[in-house]
């Protein structure tokens, strides 16, 4: 009879862990070969990161960042999650400044700081949520604040010819107008040369009322020609020509109903379709759709009508 002692236990649990840091720290280093982060202030004060890469990953996936002239931060790796595909040939993270390194960053751009070197350790997380989402026949994509972000690899992924994702709703809650205009720019560039005529529903909600909705921002974002943005009123259409789609801006009504929302997508549907959804943002908005999301499979079980499947993925944003 084989005896192994405690000492084996330790010896081993030792060297599997000496073998994961070793290989974690020889991927960081090639990864962070001559990495460089440019950065740029949006109007609602979202941080745009943009690091040259050529590095892979997924729609979905995070990286942690060391940002080496960031004081005492320096020595630290905090997470982000990628807006960005590789396709792009570089790595684009969108960051809500708040304490700690991200206001460090906030303060650094105002002082007209340009680049920094960094480390990227990662990619990490599910690498399956777009892939899983494309074999669903309708797709709803929720996010909230600091997570929109995270939707938009998910949306390119999904109008790749290898998917074809047929139908897309999409819905994002901000706080102002200022966030609602780079989005709207955002969305547009991402979904610029694909063929999406009639295939994505994006419905914006400004949920400060106290934020007017600047028709000449949101007018500038989706682009110039022929459309008339309407100026006035809280609910407003606006197209995005080269991109044959049409965002619903709705302002000041606080946060969708998302549980409404979530019902309209499931029960609409018949019972030979599955529906898929992937939701980003604070804890409590992700709460409402977990909630929506568990209604919706009751009314399935009870045999009440509408999808006969629904798939749910959150990621918590919040602080």
């Amino acid at each position: 009879m084989l005896k192994v002692c405690n000492r084996d236990y330790f010896i081993a649990a030792i060297s599997l862990y000496a073998g994961s840091l070793t290989f974690s720290f020889i991927r960081t280093a090639f990864n962070s070969l001559n990495a460089e982060a440019k950065f740029l202030l949006l109007s609602d004060a979202t941080i745009r990161v943009t690091i040259p890469t050529k590095m892979s990953w997924k729609a979905g996936q995070h990286v942690f960042l060391k940002f080496y002239a960031s004081g005492g931060h320096w020595y630290t790796f905090h997470p982000f999650t990628i807006c960005s595909l590789p396709s792009s040939g570089e790595m684009v993270f969108y960051i809500r400044p708040y304490k700690g390194i991200t206001g460090v960053l906030k303060n650094m751009i105002e002082n007209k700081f340009g680049t920094m070197p960094m480390s990227i350790d990662g990619p990490y997380g599910n690498r399956d949520v777009s892939s899983t989402l494309a074999r669903h026949d309708k797709v709803m994509l929720i996010a909230g604040g600091s997570g929109t972000g995270f939707l938009f690899p998910i949306i390119e992924t999904l109008l790749l010819d290898e998917f074809n994702c047929p139908d897309v709703h999409v819905v994002i809650a901000v706080r102002d107008s200022d966030s609602a205009s780079w989005i709207i720019g955002t969305l547009e560039r991402v979904i610029r040369s694909k063929n999406i005529a009639g295939r994505v529903k994006i419905h914006i909600q400004i949920t400060d009322e106290r934020s007017t909705p600047r028709a000449s921002s949101l007018e500038a974002s989706s682009s110039s020609g022929d459309n008339d943005v309407e100026k006035t009123g809280t609910n407003t259409t606006i197209p995005v020509p080269s991109s044959q789609i049409g965002i619903t801006v709705v302002q000041g009504k606080g946060r969708p109903d998302l549980k409404k929302l979530i019902r309209a997508v499931t029960r609409d549907a018949t019972k030979w379709i599955s529906v898929g959804i992937t939701a980003g943002g604070p804890s409590s908005m992700m709460l409402d759709v977990r909630n929506g999301c568990a209604e919706a499979q009751s009314r399935i079980l009870k045999g009440n009508g509408g999808a006969r499947e629904v798939w749910l993925h959150t990621e918590a944003f919040s602080w």
